[in-house]
């Protein structure tokens, strides 16, 4: 389930045709600008929409709004974050007996609490949200599968 998942992720951000042309229309001055994007629909509706674009993918107009309707900026799916356990002086770097060393330390471990980010819950409902629906598929898939097999089964017991 999970590769499905990553395989179609892998289809969009690492080597397909959205890429592709994201990079070929050179929409944003950074080429890593596009695969931090997060996306705004599930993997399988994204590429379906893509592809009914047919050649008008190559008008950059409509590759942008394609983009713009089905991503979100870079960074969009994370929130700041404090940690609950973070302390402003921890007692290792009370410990650093050169002052300037020490000092820097706390400087850096107080930027970092800034730096602090986590996946946005939202992030987190879209992606169980598609492995439902996949499982649920795949129940549904097995369930016809079974149900053939065993009409196959009394036709030939029969």
């Amino acid at each position: 389930m999970l590769y499905y998942v990553i395989t179609l992720l892998s289809e969009i951000y690492c080597n397909g045709p959205i890429l592709q042309a994201v990079q070929d229309a050179k929409l944003y001055p950074d080429s890593k600008y596009f695969v931090d994007m997060p996306l705004k629909h599930d993997p399988v509706s994204t590429l379906k929409d893509f592809y009914e674009l047919g050649e008008t993918v190559n008008n950059r107009t409509v590759l942008q709004k394609f983009v713009d309707d089905h991503f979100d900026p870079p960074g969009f799916e994370l929130v700041e974050h404090y940690p609950e356990d973070w302390v402003s002086f921890p007692s290792s770097f009370l410990n650093i007996e050169d002052y300037h060393l020490r000092r820097w330390a706390l400087h850096l471990h107080r930027i970092w609490r800034d730096l602090c980010r986590v996946v946005s819950a939202c992030f987190y409902f879209h992606f169980f949200t598609l492995l439902f629906l996949l499982s649920y598929h795949k129940m549904i898939l097995t369930r016809l599968i079974i149900k053939h097999f065993m009409s196959s089964l009394s036709s030939i017991i029969v």
